[in-house]
């Protein structure tokens, strides 16, 4: 499919931030970042790194994705300067990345979404999502829970930038003083608990189901503490 295309770049199309792959036979690299989905930064950012002009790559999007904003990402892309673009789901990405190995479960748990899949041999066995956990509805109840802490009267897109960047900085460090208020990981964690037990729960009815070889969880919330407890059995791949 890709034949004929300069150098292929694969981009993980993610919501809070994205990154750019390039896979040869030492293995994948992770060799751009970027805050959200910025293509154009991204390509400079690989055109630097291999010293020629990138035209092509491989999106991955989320499974279930509505198909306008899978349009409006391809056209982002388009409009950044990538003439050739192709898409792959984020299950169709594990299955490359773990190429032929042992059944694996692998659970990638995002700021968008929480998604399941086990993997054999390069093919989806069974796979789920887990509604409502994710990254984006922690940072709301933490901004709820700020809110209520401040008196304030609504949830506004500064108080969610704050409950974002408070919970990396929990992730880190025990507390924070926000305010004139101590707010603690502890504060995060009681808000964060629940959900992430909900998402291990369908996980472990994959794990009991298919007594995979290996149990892998990536995902930016792979970085948060409570979610690295609960998921204990796991091993936290991180690019």
């Amino acid at each position: 499919m890709l034949s004929g295309l300069n150098i292929c770049t694969g981009i993980d199309a993610g919501s809070s931030c994205s990154k750019l792959a390039y896979a040869d036979n030492l293995g994948t690299r992770i060799i751009a970042r970027s805050d959200g989905f910025d293509p154009l930064d991204l390509r400079e950012q690989a055109e630097i790194f291999f010293d020629e002009i990138i035209l092509s790559c491989v999106i991955a999007i989320p499974d279930g994705l509505p198909s306008r904003k899978k349009d409006s990402i391809i056209l982002q892309a388009e409009k950044s300067g990538f003439r050739n673009v192709h898409t792959i789901t984020t299950h169709e990405a594990m299955c490359l990345g773990l190429g032929n190995e042992a059944r694996t479960v692998a659970c990638d748990f995002g700021a968008s979404s929480c998604r399941v899949a086990v993997i054999e041999g390069g093919s989806i066995l069974d796979s789920a999502i887990v509604a409502d956990v994710c990254g984006d509805e922690f940072d709301r109840s933490f901004a709820e829970y700020l809110r209520e802490r401040r008196r304030m009267k609504k949830v506004d897109a500064e108080l969610l930038r704050e409950a974002k960047r408070l919970k990396h900085v929990l992730s880190e460090n025990d507390s924070r003083l926000w305010h004139n208020m101590t707010i603690s990981r502890e504060d995060f964690t009681r808000l964060a608990h629940f959900p992430v037990k909900r998402a291990y729960h369908t996980v472990s009815r994959l794990l009991r189901v298919w007594q995979p070889e290996r149990f892998i969880l990536t995902g930016g919330c792979a970085k948060i503490p409570a979610v690295r407890e609960i998921f204990g059995g796991a091993e936290i791949v991180e690019d």
